[in-house]
């Protein structure tokens, strides 16, 4: 599973970060996807090939920031899908 950050919501953050796979399948990555932490503050926002994968959260936004919640855009209902840890 490949993903990226594209926006960050913190200072001194960068965005970019991914996946190491994302050189190679990043072309398929468009399902959107946010994290947030356990009080629902939105850190980051991002693209990957799955939609319903922890790995942005497991790699990425729980061991560097705390991010417990990750959400996908779900295109039926036009909202964003909540997956806790």
């Amino acid at each position: 599973m490949a993903w990226k950050i594209t926006k960050n919501m913190l200072p001194g953050t960068v965005s970019g970060v991914r996946s190491s796979l994302f050189e190679k399948y990043g072309d398929k990555a468009t399902h959107r996807f946010r994290l947030y932490d356990d009080d629902s503050t939105l850190y980051f926002e991002g693209v990957s090939t799955s939609n319903s994968s922890f790995a942005p959260l497991d790699d990425y936004g729980m061991p560097g920031y705390g991010c417990t919640e990750i959400r996908y855009w779900e295109k039926v209902g036009n909202k964003w899908g909540w997956y806790p840890l």
